[in-house]
């Protein structure tokens, strides 16, 4: 089960009794109202799910609860929130049926059986606006989100290119993707795979780990 801690006349530990008993919360942010979104991920009788929610300022009211998953094993990772109060999020799937929207950069799981990627969008209600596996890589796992101040998405994690060799530990690496999440506006590999963050100039932030040259 969730819980959150509230600084409420000093620390106390709340359960998060509203949301399901077999959800895990891997992340979690507040918007500007003070409302909780929390994601991770479900531990059904089959295969887990990635979920977000959207929960009242004091926990007690689940404005929205959205799923994402497929037939394999699905998990938020990360979680970042527009000021319109769409919420984007990353993670990762074992799912060769992930449901991706059309017209998306990776529609299709590019090593079906393998881990991979995934970001997806919400809008301010909760349904699916966008989703995507993350392209270009073999095997990822995603590890961190943010949002600049120009709407584009910086996404982080480890993963294998095509061309890595047999044996070859998986290196970070960054993508950058422009804000209508049409292109990959920028790679950066051997780099990243932890947490990411942005500064009010676009700089990044990563604490995580990086490939020696």
């Amino acid at each position: 089960m969730c819980f959150l801690t509230l600084p409420v006349f000093g620390s106390s530990v709340q359960l998060l009794s509203v949301l399901p008993k077999e959800a895990v919360s891997t992340t979690i942010r507040l918007d500007s109202a003070g409302n909780i979104y929390v994601a991770g991920y479900t531990m059904p009788a089959s295969a887990p799910d990635a979920f977000v929610a959207k929960l009242s300022p004091d926990g007690s009211n689940v404005i929205y609860f959205t799923t994402l998953g497929g037939s394999q094993q699905d998990q938020a990772t990360g979680l970042a929130l527009a000021a319109d109060g769409s919420a984007y999020i990353t993670g990762n799937t074992q799912s060769s049926d992930f449901p991706t929207t059309a017209g998306s950069l990776q529609a299709a799981n590019p090593v079906p059986g393998q881990l991979q990627g995934f970001v997806t969008k919400l809008n301010p209600a909760g349904a699916v606006a966008y989703a995507t596996y993350i392209p270009s890589l073999q095997i990822t796992q995603m590890t961190g989100i943010a949002l600049s101040s120009a709407g584009e998405v910086f996404v982080t994690g480890i993963g294998r290119q095509s061309d890595t060799p047999i044996g070859v530990s998986s290196p970070g690496f960054i993508l950058k993707l422009d804000p209508a999440l049409s292109k990959v506006a920028m790679t950066v590999y051997g780099t990243g795979g932890g947490l990411l963050q942005l500064d009010s100039q676009g700089n990044i932030y990563v604490a995580g780990s990086a490939q020696p040259n």
